[in-house]
């Protein structure tokens, strides 16, 4: 992120819930899902690091809202555990929402590589503040969100 350092040896300690992001033994940050939700796909090798180790990518099980889809991606700010998924995508990191699976472009930003050779660059730093994930009690679903408006710099992707 720019403005802010990530230590280039930062590395993830994950359980289903909760993402922390470590150096030298010390917590830098942590993301936390809701109940009923689960951080997922880690495969072979964990939270998928941006080049700039600003950003992990990681799927999150649900049930998401609305269709009940069982699985999206989500985007972790290493430098404060803020969680965006994958429907927020174009409010407050400024690229296309995906229901397909994506990746991180090699390079040194954050790019993100779409289906059929697209690709996207993360505003960094965010269009707008990322907003702390809420629970409500009782229930399996994060509370909803109002969609503001795209703040008036943020650059239209082009696809």
């Amino acid at each position: 992120m720019l403005g802010a350092s990530v230590p280039p040896n930062v590395y993830p300690s994950v359980t289903d819930r909760a993402i922390s992001f470590v150096h030298d033994g010390t917590v830098l940050s942590t993301a936390v899902v809701c109940p009923g939700y689960a951080f997922d796909q880690f495969g072979s090798t964990g939270p998928r690091f941006s080049p700039d180790k600003h950003w992990v990518l990681i799927d999150v099980r649900g049930p998401f809202t609305p269709g009940d889809v069982p699985r999206t991606e989500a985007i972790v700010q290493v430098t404060t555990g803020a969680i965006v998924f994958a429907p927020n995508f174009p409010t407050y990191l400024g690229v296309p929402a995906t229901v397909q699976p994506i990746a991180w472009a090699s390079g040194e930003r954050a790019t993100l590589a779409y289906p059929g050779g697209r690709s996207a660059t993360l505003h960094d730093p965010p269009p707008r503040p990322i907003p702390a994930l809420r629970c409500v009690p009782g229930s399996v679903a994060p509370a909803p969100l109002a969609t503001p408006q795209p703040a008036p710099t943020a650059t239209p992707y082009s696809f």
